[in-house]
Parts: C-alpha cells; sequence; structure tokens
C-alpha cells in the first residue's frame, strides 16, 4: 500500500478514533476522583471490623469499577497499534513537509498508552492497599 492509501485509512480511522478518546476520556474522568479518595483515605489500623469492610469495599472498587477502565483503555491502545506501527514505518519525520493526521495518530495512541500505564499504575497502588488490610 503507498501513501496515499494510509491517508485515506487514517481519515477513516479518526472517525472511530474520537468515539473511543471521548469514552476513554470520561470514563476515566468519572472513575479517577473515586480512585484518588480511596487511595488518600487512611485504614482503620487496630479495628478488624472496620478494616474487613475497608477491605471489601477497596476490592469490589478494584473488580467493579476500575477494571473496566483498564480494559477499555487497553483495548482502546492496542486496536490502534497496527496503525501506528504502519505510521510509524512508513512515515518519515519533516518539518517542511507535515502531515497533520499521522502526527496526530502518533499523539492520541501516546495518549491512550499514558492512560493505560496511569490506570495499571492507580491499580496497582490500590492492590497494595488492599493487602495492607489483611
Amino acid at each position: 500500500m503507498n501513501t496515499i492509501d494510509l491517508g485515506k485509512e487514517l481519515e477513516s480511522a479518526f472517525n472511530a478514533i474520537s468515539v473511543l478518546l471521548a469514552f476513554v476520556t470520561v470514563f476515566f474522568g468519572m472513575r479517577y476522583p473515586q480512585i484518588m479518595i480511596l487511595l488518600e483515605k487512611e485504614l482503620p489500623m487496630g479495628r478488624p471490623k472496620e478494616l474487613g469492610v475497608t477491605n471489601k469495599r477497596l476490592t469490589s472498587f478494584l473488580i467493579f469499577q476500575w477494571s473496566p477502565v483498564i480494559f477499555l483503555t487497553g483495548i482502546s491502545w492496542y486496536i490502534l497499534m497496527p496503525l501506528f506501527i504502519r505510521v510509524a514505518t512508513e512515515s518519515s519525520f519533516s518539518l517542511l513537509h507535515f502531515d497533520l493526521l499521522r502526527t496526530a495518530l502518533v499523539f492520541v495512541w501516546l495518549l491512550f498508552l499514558a492512560f493505560l500505564l496511569g490506570s495499571i499504575f492507580l491499580a496497582v497502588k490500590l492492590f497494595i492497599k488492599i493487602h495492607k488490610c489483611k
């Protein structure tokens, strides 16, 4: 395939990319304040009954509310990977012949990667806090 075909493919792919980006950012934005509140809240050490309730609440949040964020972000990142690899291999960097679509695709792919790594990092922090409850 030549670069004209890649350009047409990128144009049609941006319809789906915009929907994915909207879902990921809204979903992440809805859950992010909740996970930060849970991570900042002190554990009720020395009170086993409250510690058990906290453990169940944290585990429930991790499984039912944060795992879908990681899943959606990971799937979105993975779906764009073949197109990203194709753009990276077929494109060359040039300041005089700047291609907005290709650059935007790279930027969006890196944004999905940042969301994914951030989601995983927060999940690990929550997982560590869950194990402190035991």
